[in-house]
This record gives structure tokens, sequence and C-alpha cells, in this order.
């Protein structure tokens, strides 16, 4: 092997020899390290020199190659510190490389180290033999100061200053500071130690400052700056300033207009219902205009919603349109939370006023269907369904109101209100609430003479003679619309109930004959509590009927306190009819109740035993009917196929057939007019179909019980 010496900046000789494996030739590779800059300059590079020779000893063939270089902390380690990736073009064998130009050589990888190892490998070929390299590279570790990283280490001694310190942007932190004389532009401290007889410059403060205005700070010349208050609370800071006893806050809620309330929504007659709600002048809303609707329709989605605010007598904002899915019925809601208005922006109202007329229009674009909605479709008024409530809701902030939290009194000199000729001796005894000072109270009066004898801005009056309330604002009587309170045990108009004023309302009057228990009234006052209230084991156990739709069931059988027991349940037993047959044949008379997907239940009644007879059963008992559209369709002909008993078909009624259950137990048809009879037509029709399932047969069952009687 031949060798090759090489000689650093730092004139040390070192001898480097490597032999390498490239391009299926051996080769030899020799490399001369150099440092380039002295130790008190280093940079993140270090040039490295070498010559690549062929295996007999050429040089290698001028071109371009690709290097790997690599340093290791010892000649054996696995692991490298550092590596890079370089082309190099290599001219006479000869070739140079800045070794960090590609991946920078981090210092803090050399700091501790007191020697490094250099190893090279050309394109895939293993590593040639690692190279020792000398002191140059550790010129680059310099930078770090390496082992000064102590305390106490250098002592004070050992340092001496012939200069100012320049700190640039950055400060001097230390517990105390001992000097003769410091000299600074600004000196900021928390306190001052000592009571400041010898500091010189320094004025002591003086003047005052006038009602209304604040110490802000001390001139050049000692003397006080002041500024006015005026302005500084924000508008919404009464409260604030008040132990927030006093407010210029309030929650607005302005309610449909009593008139309007149950009003009938014409039919797709071209007209829309417009239902009105006029504000007062009652400041600047504070976020988002909240409007609740609540009404009823055969169909939610023919029915559009369209809110009219006073700035927009035309286009107006875009509730919803559809209002719903499908013969959805009930519209529940507020906007813009939870339901977003199709198009407007309610939110964009904050810091407007909401002064003026609101019309809400609700339009109906289709003709509604009695037979699949008897209680909202009245074809005879031209009218679907009905405005059960609306509301305007939002929070102000007020000019001209201000809130009071307990009882406000007046000074000693007394209020108005107790000079007033309408007052009782037994008011103004009522007066005297705080240590002899009266208070503002509602005054009762008789008519609008003793009214106009308190006419004192704020004052709030009762008329016994209207039994209405008014309050004076400015100069002008306005009334207070005034809801009903829940829970005073006072049944209002508006209310189902309230607490126990239940409207002579039992558990046997709202869920039916023979629930029996103890009736509640619901917190909201709208609605009555059944949770106390016991119901007779009619369809006990049933999955898919409540106590009111068992009621429903019985009464159309024929006796309301009819027992049925349990012989099938799809979900439990098995999808399958001949299950249903081996476990409900010969029972006796049978009552089927089917869900499907599409909500509705419905099924009917086998006056005689379940066979598997393979044949049409005659009867003039059996009946179909539908919970879901309360509906029952008694038989009318054709006895003798009256009900279809085979062991692959699940219960059916009717030749042709009125309601087929398939053997799945899954899917099926309703079809009810051959022999029994439709309400809605003289025989089979569409709106019969739907009335019984939803539709006549694309929908599943969900869930199929077959019960027995007791």
């Amino acid at each position: 092997m031949r060798q090759y010496s090489a000689t650093t900046t730092l004139g040390r000789p070192q001898r480097i020899s490597s032999r390498m494996a490239f391009a299926a030739a051996a080769m030899v590779m020799t490399a001369t390290v150099a440092a380039s800059t002295p130790a008190f300059a280093a940079s993140n590079t270090m040039l490295f020199e070498g010559v690549l020779r062929a295996s007999g000893g050429t040089p290698a063939t001028d071109g371009t190659y690709g290097l790997t270089f690599a340093l290791y902390a010892t000649n054996s380690a696995k692991t490298a510190l550092w590596t890079e990736k370089a082309t190099i073009k290599i001219s006479g064998g000869q070739f140079a490389h800045a070794l960090g130009s590609v991946t920078p050589i981090a210092p803090a990888i050399l700091a501790g180290k007191s020697q490094m190892w250099v190893g090279i490998r050309v394109g895939v070929e293993p590593e040639l033999p690692r190279q020792a390299l000398h002191a140059a590279i550790w010129a680059m570790s310099a930078q770090t100061a390496a082992g000064l990283s102590c305390t106490g280490c250098v002592p004070v001694s050992a340092l001496k200053i012939n200069d100012n310190i320049d700190l640039g942007a950055y400060a001097l932190k230390a517990k105390s500071v001992a000097a003769q004389t410091v000299l600074a532009q600004t000196v900021t401290a928390s306190s001052f130690v000592g009571d400041g007889s010898k500091l010189t410059g320094v004025s002591q403060a003086s003047g005052d400052c006038k009602p209304g205005t604040v110490v802000v700070g001390i001139a050049a010349d000692g003397k006080l700056k002041c500024a006015s208050t005026a302005g500084s609370l924000p508008s919404d800071g009464l409260d604030e300033v008040s132990n927030k006893l006093l407010t210029t806050q309030f929650a607005e809620t302005f309610t449909i207009p009593s008139g309007d309330v149950n009003k009938a929504i014409p039919d797709n007659t071209g007209l829309e219902l417009v239902s009105t709600i006029k504000v007062g002048d009652v400041g600047q809303a504070e976020g988002a205009i909240e409007v609740d609707v609540s009404l009823v329709n055969s169909d939610l989605s023919k029915v559009s919603l369209v809110l009219l605010p006073p700035n927009d007598k035309k286009t107006g904002m875009l509730l919803c349109d559809p209002c719903g899915k499908t013969y959805a019925k009930v519209l529940k809601t507020t906007y813009p939370k939870p339901s977003a208005p199709k198009n407007g922006d309610l939110t964009a109202w904050k810091g407007k006023s909401p002064k003026g007329t609101w019309n809400l229009r609700i339009k109906d674009t289709a003709y509604c269907i009695p037979q699949l909605d008897k209680v909202n479709c009245d074809t005879k008024a031209g009218t679907d369904g009905k405005l059960l409530y609306w509301a305007l809701r939002f929070g102000v902030q007020s000019s001209k109101l201000v809130g009071v939290q307990g009882t406000l009194v007046v000074g000693s000199a007394g209020s108005p209100h107790t000079k007033a000729t309408a007052l009782t001796s037994a008011q103004a005894d009522q007066a005297a609430l705080v240590a002899g000072f009266p208070a503002l109270w509602t005054l009762v009066v008789p008519s609008w003479t003793a009214q106009k004898s308190v006419a004192t801005p704020g004052q709030i009056v009762y008329r016994t003679d209207l039994k209405k309330t008014f309050v004076m604002q400015g100069a002008e009587w306005r009334e207070l619309q005034t809801s009903p309170m829940c829970g005073d045990g006072v049944r209002a108009s508006t209310e189902t109930c309230d607490s126990a004023d239940l409207n002579k309302k039992t558990c046997a009057s709202v869920l039916g004959a023979g629930a029996g228990g103890t009736l509640g009234c619901k917190t909201d006052c709208k609605g009555f509590d059944t949770s106390k209230c016991t119901t007779p084991p009619i369809f006990q156990g049933s999955t898919i009927l409540n106590f009111t739709s068992a009621l429903k069931i019985n009464n159309w059988y024929g006796k309301s306190t009819q027992q049925w027991v349990l012989c099938y349940r799809r979900s439990v037993h098995g999808a399958s009819s001949s299950t249903f047959h081996s476990r409900c044949n010969n029972k006796g008379p049978t009552m089927t109740i089917i869900k499907n997907n599409l909500g509705y239940i419905y099924g009917g009644y086998a006056p005689v035993s379940w066979k598997s007879k393979g044949s049409y059963v005659a009867t003039t008992q059996s009946f179909l009917f539908s919970v879901t559209s309360n509906n029952k369709y008694a038989y009318y002909k054709s006895s003798g196929n009256a009900m279809y008993d085979r062991s692959n078909y699940g219960p059916t009624w009717g030749g042709n057939h009125d309601l087929y259950v398939n053997g799945n137990m899954t899917t099926g048809y309703a079809n009810p007019g051959y022999s029994h009879k439709c309400p809605m037509c003289s025989s089979s029709c569409t709106a019969c179909q739907k009335s019984v399932a939803g539709h006549y047969s694309s929908w599943q069952i969900t869930e199929l019980e077959v019960w027995y009687r007791k």
C-alpha cells in the first residue's frame, strides 16, 4: 500500500492510508486535512483534501463521485456524530471538500472531545478505514467556550474591565447594586429605602385636582397631572359601580298578540298567515335577535317562514323552507340557534335598535289530505294547522331605564308619590319601609283621574277598573304586557295546568280509562306529568305500545280492560313465519302489532286461531288498524277471504291481500279495500295504503308482536 503525507495549516504532519472498492475496482485514497482559519475566528466548515487512486496505483478516472463523510468519537464507534453526503469532482485523482458545507457541524458535537475520527464511503461501498483528525477541527469548538460552563471557575481577580460595558437591549439584574454614581435616563423602582433626605433634583408634588378629575401623574415641575373622568365609565358599567344593585341592561321579550294565538294557517290558498309584533324604543340590542316559533301543520315540508324586520318590508329573512321533513307535523324551535335561518343574519342587529314592526309570514304551498291528518287538515275551512306561538327575545342596553335590584329608598324629603291625592292612608303607611324613608311601589288606583294625579316618570300603577298595569315613561303612559306566572297555583288561560290546579284532570282522563295514580303538572305549566300515574296491564311489556295506544286498540276491539299475553316477538324469537306459527297457532283470538322503519304502528285482529291451514279463513269479526293515523279498517265483505292462514306467510288478512306480512317477517304490503273497508275511498287507493303503513310496500318491519287473548 502506498502512503501519502499531508500537512495541516497548524504545521502538524499526519500520514493517511486508505483503500476502498469503487465501481468494481479497488482504489486507494489519501486525505489531507487543513484548518483554514485560526481558532478565534473559527467557521463551521473544515477543508478536507485527498487523492483517489485505482488499485494499480494510477489516479482515479476524472469525473464526479458521490462521497459520504462521517465523524466518530472513537475509531470503533458504531454510531456517527455527524454525516453528510456530497457530490465531489475529481481531477487527476485529487479532490477537496469543505466538511460542514452540506450539513453544518454543530460546535456542541466537538465540545468535550479530545479526539475525533473521520470515515469516508464512496457510493454504496463499505466505509474506508477511519482516520484521526488533529487540532484544526477544535477551532470550531472554541466558539462555545467549552469547559467554562461552571460557577466560580473564573475568579474576579482574573477580570480586568478597562472600558464601559454595553449590554445593548439587555438589562443588568442583581439583588443589589453598589455605586457612587448611577447615570440613567430612567430609573424604575418599587420602593426607595430611607427617607430620601439626601436625594437631589426631586421636587415634592404640589397642587390639587379639580372636582370631576383624578391624578394621572406628576409633571416635570413637580405639579400634579389631572384628567377628567367624564366618559370613563363604559355604557354598561352601572352594575359594576353599584355593587350590581343598578343596571341598564335588560332582557326583553315581545310575544305574539293574543288574537294570533292558535290562528289557522291558510291551506295552499295563495294567502299567508301574517302575525305582527311591535317593539318599542327599549334601547340597543346587545346581541342577536332570537325568534321563538311554534306551529303545527299536516306536512311541514310544504311550509315556509319569512321574518320581516322593521327595516325590510319586502324580502325579509327566510327562516325555513321547507320547515320540516315530509309529513312532519310540529315545528318548535328558535332562530338563529339551534336553527339557523336559511338566509339573513339575526346577529347583525347587535348595536342597533330593534324598534318598529316585525312581521312573521307563514305560507302553505300544498293541499292537505284529511285522511292522513284529521286534526290539522280542515278542508271545509281551507286551513291546515295553526300558529301556536312566536316571540322576539334580545338583550338591550337602555339609555332611558335603570333597573333596581332590591328596594330603592329615596331621601327624607319624601317621594312625590306620598303626596298624591289618589294615595289612601293605608298606602301611605306602607311607604315607610326603611327608617321613615318612603319607597317607590306599584300604586293601585281606581280610575284615569287617579292615575293622572300620580303622573311621575317611572311610576307604576294598577288600574282596578281595567285590570291592567301601566308605567309612565317620559310624558307617556304605557301598558305593561305581562305573562302568567307558572308555579303560583293559579291556572291562566294560556296554561294547561299550574301546580295543584290540574283543571279537574286525572290520570284516567289524560291517559284513558283504567289509569290511576297521581297526576301532576310539568314545571313549565304546558303539560301534565304522568310519571306517577299507574296503568293496568293491557299489553304488559310491549316494546311498541304505550298505554294510550294500547287503550286505543282495546277500544277498537270493544273492551278497554281486555288483557293480552305475548306469544311472539320478532326481535326475541326470530324473523321467521314458521316460528310465529309454532308459538301462536291454536291460541285463540290474537292481536298483531307491527312497527316499521317509517315510524308507523299498525296491525290486525284475528278472531279465530292461526293453524297454518294453507288457505283462507272465513270470519266477519276481523279488523285492521293504524295507531299512527288513528283509523280502524273493519270487515265489510267477502267473509270467506277475511284471513289467510299459511305456514310460510306471516299474519295476513283479506283476499288480494288487505295486509300481508312476508314469511321473512320483514317485508309485505298494505292495501285495504277488499275485505276490510277503507274510510278514504270505496275500494283500495293510494291514500288508504299510506294511512295504514305510510306506503303501499316501501317499508320494512322493525318490530312485530303477536298477543293472544287472556
